[in-house]
């Protein structure tokens, strides 16, 4: 990608739009370059008077910033909408509901049917539907994302965001575990992304394409695909999506039974989350160290892990996650045949699981589990089975658990 191009996707203007499409036949790269270069010196006066304006909002009660905008201009300027979009992105995995309130403020004062206003729109229902997913409504994320492509697709030249909008579509997808659903929509991310090169939706595309196949047990896949983006992510230097990588292999060594490399690969994920400032996002790598204990004998540090990441999860709504690792703790009380504490947590299961909007038939599989610890039958084989047929969520897979 040449500095022009590179200076059109980052500059999201009415004029850049108007002069680009008035000038597209002639081919004159110099006027072009010149003209970018001065709306880009623009944009970035107006996005040091949107801080301002924002920072004097976080000093009043999100309430009353509705009367503010209602009075003066500066609080609804095309600046403040966009520099609220970036709050509420950092947000989305600490806070999701406050995330939600920043996305709703802005919309409300987001007017117009010019280009511009239709590319904010759709950034702000992208905004919308990561957000709602991250509050486990899903059925609204999904239709949020779908709002967003709509308005990508009414501005031309518009192929790399709609292609961002079908990435967090398949998002969605994959948290309500409609992996053949999520991988079509990454087919149709990747048809509009690919011609752009390397970039940083392309790289998260196959990250999560590769986490699809390590939900459904393909980890050779799995980890070819997240070795493959990794070099990818050195040189775009984007240390968030690096972090995860890293995260996600030491995974890959866990249940492969590589328990040192697994303990180093989470420990340098967790490093990375915490110099990131990613709180809630190295809770999923203690949960892979939690594992890598329980797999090298050492289970009252590993069930005390275990416990203390279901907390985590459960503290910032994140019911799927905390569901798969209250798995993990009813197969080590299992080992243990404490029964009466295991009981609990596989009632707990089914109401867990059902509304994080799995299949009747996962459901059917969870009360299946939970009949067998309730007469105290149950084995680690059958919650293992369990966590595999409720991963894969195929409510046509026959439900066949090990005698």
């Amino acid at each position: 990608m040449d500095g022009i191009q590179q200076m059109l996707f980052l500059m999201r203007n009415e004029d850049v739009l108007t002069f680009v499409a008035e000038n597209a036949a002639g081919g004159n790269d110099d006027d072009l370059r010149e003209h970018l270069v001065a709306m880009e010196h623009m944009e970035r006066r107006e996005a040091e008077e949107a801080d301002n304006v924002f920072r004097d909002l976080l000093g009043r009660p999100i309430e009353a910033w509705d009367l503010l905008a209602a009075a003066d201009a500066s609080y609804r300027s095309t600046g403040l909408v966009r520099r609220v979009i970036a709050a509420a992105e950092a947000e989305l995995d600490r806070k999701p509901q406050r995330a939600l309130q920043l996305i709703q403020f802005a919309e409300r004062w987001s007017r117009g049917e010019n280009s511009t206003s239709r590319l904010l729109l759709g950034d702000l229902w992208k905004q919308r539907a990561n957000a709602l997913r991250q509050l486990m409504r899903y059925t609204e994320a999904l239709s949020a994302a779908e709002i967003a492509e709509t308005f990508y697709a009414s501005v031309p030249d518009t192929e790399f965001d709609i292609g961002q909008a079908r990435i967090t579509s398949a998002v969605t997808l994959t948290k309500m575990n409609r992996y053949a659903d999520a991988l079509r929509a990454l087919d149709r991310a990747d048809e509009l992304l690919t011609p752009f090169g390397e970039t940083v939706p392309a790289a998260k595309s196959a990250l999560l394409r590769a986490g699809i196949f390590f939900q459904q047990g393909n980890i050779d896949a799995a980890e070819r695909g997240w070795r493959d983006v990794q070099s990818v992510l050195e040189r775009l230097d984007d240390k968030i999506e690096l972090a995860r990588v890293k995260a996600n292999l030491a995974e890959c060594h866990r249940v492969r039974g590589a328990f040192d490399d697994a303990m180093r690969g989470a420990q340098d994920a967790i490093r990375a989350y915490d110099a990131l400032g990613m709180q809630a996002e190295r809770i999923r790598p203690e949960w892979t160290i939690a594992n890598v204990h329980i797999g090298r004998g050492d289970n009252d540090l590993g069930l005390e892990g275990l416990i203390a990441a279901a907390g985590a999860f459960a503290t910032r709504g994140m019911i799927g996650d905390e569901a798969f690792v209250k798995l993990d703790i009813v197969e080590e009380l299992l080992r243990r045949e404490e029964w009466a504490r295991a009981r609990a947590l596989a009632r707990e299961l089914v109401d867990l699981f059902t509304r994080a909007g799995v299949t009747v038939a996962s459901v059917d599989a969870l009360s299946a589990l939970r009949e067998a610890v309730e007469r105290e039958h149950a084995t680690v084989s059958l919650v293992r089975y369990v966590r595999d047929f409720v991963a894969i969520d195929d409510p046509s897979r026959p439900f066949v658990p090990p005698s």
